[in-house]
C-alpha cells in the first residue's frame, strides 16, 4: 500500500491557490466535492489538519485512530460527499495506515480544515 509520502507533493503555491479559491467561495454549492478534496488533501500533505477537541478525540480513541491514520485516509480518499450535519462539512472515505476503511468528517472554516469525527 502506498503511504502518504509517495503521493505527488503540492507546492506551497498550489495550496495557497486552493485556500484562496475556497475563501472566495464561502457557499458549498459553489464548490465541487473534488475541489474540496484537493483542498483538504493539500492541508493534510502540509500537516495543516486540526482536530476538534472533545468529540473528535473521543471517536479517535474509540476507533484506535491516530492523526497519521486520518491523514492517510484523507490522502487515499476514494469518495467525498457533503454532510447532512451542516454547511462546509464533508465526509471523506479512505483507508487508514492498516488499510482499513475510515471515514473522516471535516469542517472547513475559513482556511482551516477541522476533523469533526471519524468512523
Amino acid at each position: 500500500m502506498a503511504s502518504w509520502s509517495s503521493w505527488p507533493q503540492l507546492s506551497i503555491q498550489h495550496v495557497v491557490d486552493a485556500l484562496a479559491f475556497y475563501a472566495s467561495h464561502r457557499h458549498t454549492s459553489l464548490v465541487t466535492p473534488s475541489e474540496v478534496l484537493v483542498f483538504v488533501q493539500g492541508a493534510a500533505r502540509l500537516r495543516q489538519i486540526r482536530i476538534a477537541l472533545g468529540h473528535a478525540t473521543a471517536r479517535m480513541s474509540e476507533r484506535s485512530a491516530q492523526l497519521e491514520d486520518i491523514r492517510e485516509a484523507i490522502l487515499t480518499a476514494n469518495n467525498i460527499t457533503s454532510s447532512d450535519d451542516g454547511p462546509d462539512r464533508w465526509v471523506i472515505s479512505g483507508r487508514d495506515l492498516d488499510g482499513d476503511a475510515l471515514k473522516v468528517v471535516v469542517k472547513l472554516s475559513g482556511n482551516t480544515t477541522w476533523v469533526v469525527t471519524v468512523f
